[in-house]
């Protein structure tokens, strides 16, 4: 009852641009039934009220969802430098961070440049795993909704433990596939289904192959409000560049984990 019409159409814009055949459903416990409103939101949806179930009702998005958001994958084989990452996140205009140590990281000019100005200020949500040249064992989770971000490291890389012990630990999937009522073909085990993050699809091999340094990588998805059905990917993707390694900080980073990688 306390949302305006527009802040309705907002949520339901968002919902149906993440998961556009989710099932919606909007409950009303005092006031005007939102289903009697002159809001123009979404295709088809269901409601309930505690009356029980009602008709579906039709109503429609000003704009389809994906000239309201845009999404992306940033990708990269390459660890990022800590304080320049740092000086990224800092430059986002995030009210709640949650941000490892990089705020003790002495910081130069901020990758971003003022909040207002940063490119990732029309992001939405963001989620995925990282890379950093601080944390070589350890893979480091990126996770942004809304006005809070955490980046935190998790568990380690799989190409840290032998590959016996991966086996052991992925044995089996228990899953089959969908190919019929007999539960179609096994699919995958677990192994080799992480085994694949292993194999760097942008190498000009076809197919790939396989990296040196296993499955770490730079994996972030961002989904965002679009401006004329883009959002500002192109700057986002080239500040992400710019916090990788150099070449000559990749040398450096190979000699101070040598002792701890027998591929390096």
């Amino acid at each position: 009852d306390r949302a305006t019409a527009a802040e309705v159409r907002a949520a339901a814009a968002v919902c149906s641009a993440l998961n556009d055949r989710g099932a919606r459903c909007v409950t009303t416990t005092f006031g005007v039934d939102v289903r009697q409103s002159s809001v123009d939101m979404l295709p088809p949806a269901t409601y309930a009220t505690a009356a029980g179930p009602t008709p579906p009702t039709t109503i429609r998005a000003p704009a389809p969802a994906h000239q309201l958001f845009h999404s992306f994958v940033y990708s990269a084989r390459r660890p990022f430098h800590a304080e320049r990452l740092g000086a990224l996140v800092d430059a986002w205009p995030l009210p709640a961070k949650d941000v490892l140590s990089l705020t003790d990281y002495t910081a130069g000019p901020s990758a971003g440049g003022s909040g207002a100005a940063s490119p990732l200020r029309r992001i939405l949500r963001s989620k995925g795993v990282v890379w950093l040249d601080t944390h070589h064992e350890q893979r480091v989770g990126w996770s942004h909704a809304g006005r809070h971000f955490r980046l935190a490291p998790e568990q380690c890389w799989w190409a840290v433990l032998p590959d016996d012990a991966m086996r052991a630990l992925l044995a089996g999937s228990g899953r089959r596939g969908v190919g019929g009522l007999d539960g179609g073909a096994p699919a995958p085990s677990y192994y080799d289904l992480e085994r694949r993050s292993f194999i760097d699809t942008n190498d000009a091999t076809f197919g790939g192959v396989e990296c040196q340094f296993g499955d770490r990588r730079q994996e972030i998805l961002f989904i965002g409000a679009a401006r004329d059905g883009k959002t500002d990917e192109g700057a986002i993707l080239r500040q992400l560049d710019a916090c990788l390694v150099t070449d000559i900080e990749m040398v450096d980073y190979e000699n101070r984990w040598s002792g701890m990688e027998p591929s390096m």
